[in-house]
């Protein structure tokens, strides 16, 4: 396809600016090619996965190599939509470099923000470090 028939049938540079993409499996296969695909035209990105948090950081390493915005939740789906509906300015939450940690504060304040931040601390050193892990991951990218 042309750059011209690209640009014709929306898929050209710049035709998603502004919208943020929601991709379940995005980490791998069609999902991938789908978030870089809409990387390319200018939409940000939500990396959601479930299991392999090496393969979403490298797709949000190749969306941010195209010069979009990114970030790798490792969520449910309906818990994770909840958040992307819930935040007052979905623009901030994707580019923040933390972007639970803005949603936490922008929606309940510093207190419960320091309330899910010693939780996290209190699951990674006695709970499973297995699933504490991702969470702390989320919050700090």
């Amino acid at each position: 396809m042309t750059s011209n028939a690209a640009a014709s049938t929306g898929n050209g540079p710049g035709a998603y600016q502004g919208k943020v993409a929601l991709i379940t499996g995005s980490s791998r296969g069609i999902g991938q090619a789908l978030a870089l695909s809409l990387a390319r035209g200018g939409a940000s990105i939500v990396i959601n996965y479930k299991k392999n948090a090496d393969l979403a950081e490298k797709t949000r390493a190749d969306v941010e190599q195209l010069g979009g915005h990114a970030i790798t939740v490792a969520a449910e789906l309906i818990p994770m939509t909840a958040v992307l509906l819930g935040a007052p300015d979905l623009g901030k939450l994707i580019s923040d470099p933390a972007p639970m940690q803005y949603f936490v504060t922008a929606r309940g304040g510093s207190g419960l923000n320091t309330v899910v931040s010693l939780a996290i601390a209190v699951a990674i050193r006695w709970i499973r470090p297995t699933v504490a892990k991702p969470l702390k991951r989320s919050r700090s990218t």
